[in-house]
């Protein structure tokens, strides 16, 4: 008998789900489009804005998706914003603000870490330490 588990291919895997976030509203390839977020990696997906009105998702909504086999996000739903995100639009843009990041410094280079969103290069001279931040993506 053999008790070796089977791993699965989160590739293959349609079931797989994703907590995204609609940050901004951009042009691509001529259709007017949603940049959704994955927290915390930063992983980008281009939904058509129509597409996921459809679903009741649009700029500055939280939401669940399926991934398909083929990388293609489907069956959208959005979900209440987590209570510790204050959103605020601005015209293509949707901005977290307040959010409670740790300036670090790793291997050279200062980083806001942030729980929900992952790791935020810092670009000015800043003393290390905690800090609120408005950010966008």
């Amino acid at each position: 008998m053999n008790d070796s588990k089977k791993k699965i291919d989160p590739v293959e895997d349609s079931d797989l789900k994703y907590f995204l976030f609609a940050g901004r509203r951009i042009e691509y390839l001529g259709n007017k489009c949603l940049i959704l977020i994955k927290p915390h990696s930063g992983r980008h997906f281009y939904v058509e804005e129509k597409k996921l009105n459809n679903s009741y998702v649009y700029l500055e909504s939280f939401l669940f998706a399926k991934r398909t086999a083929r990388r293609v996000l489907c069956d959208f739903k959005p979900t209440n914003k987590p209570k510790k995100f204050n959103v605020k639009v601005e015209g293509d843009v949707a901005f977290i603000e307040n959010l409670q990041c740790e300036l670090v410094e790793e291997e050279g280079l200062k980083l806001f870490n942030s729980k929900t969103l992952g790791d935020i290069l810092c670009k000015e001279p800043l003393e290390l330490g905690q800090y609120l931040l408005r950010v966008h993506l």
